[in-house]
């Protein structure tokens, strides 16, 4: 979704979304393609890649009608900031601020998106278990400068039989939004 400001600043944010509870997204997670990465080259996870390839004309397209002068953010959860971080690849924006992102590529891939003129900024909840994957010993490796939130000490639930296991529950945008503090 690309959503445009109303001000009279300009600016422009496009939002990936996260994974959803469906069989298409669920094999979008997990289709890494062949692994370990090649090293040799740019290369990343295909199940993001095919999943930006598909929506990518109409993205595009939305973008060539920004006026010229107005800055575009990428952003997005789980799923959504891998999206965000391909599509930095692709078009550069002023910056990328991801939530509870995957590892996206190889260290190539890293390099390359170091080299160009944005910032991405990973903000990893904790102890988000879906930040720890895929595993780097595939050859996956984060992309963007790390911002860690953590919980209050005082805010567990007392009720630790029903909670999901913290890795689980860290990766829950509710908490990301909890725990950011501005």
């Amino acid at each position: 979704m690309l959503v445009e400001s109303t001000g009279e600043t300009p600016f422009a944010v496009l939002v990936f979304r996260g994974t959803e509870q469906t069989p298409k997204d669920m094999l979008i997670d997990i289709d890494t393609g062949r692994f370990p990465l090649d090293e040799n080259k740019i290369d990343v996870h295909d199940g993001f890649q095919k999943a930006l390839d598909s929506v990518w004309g109409e993205i595009e397209a939305a973008l060539k009608l920004l006026p010229e002068n107005c800055p575009v953010f990428y952003t997005g959860h789980s799923l959504g900031a891998a999206l965000a971080t391909l599509a930095a690849a692709n078009h550069p924006p002023r910056a990328v601020y991801t939530f509870g992102s995957p590892r996206v590529g190889n260290q190539k891939f890293v390099d390359a998106l170091n080299k160009k003129p944005f910032a991405i900024y990973r903000v990893v909840d904790d102890q988000d278990s879906v930040a720890t994957l895929p595993p780097q010993a595939m050859g996956f490796r984060h992309v963007g400068k790390e911002q860690k939130l953590t919980a209050d000490q005082g805010n567990s639930s007392n009720n630790q039989f029903f909670d999901p296991p913290k890795p689980l529950a860290d990766h829950a945008p509710v908490n990301y939004v909890g725990r950011i503090k501005i």
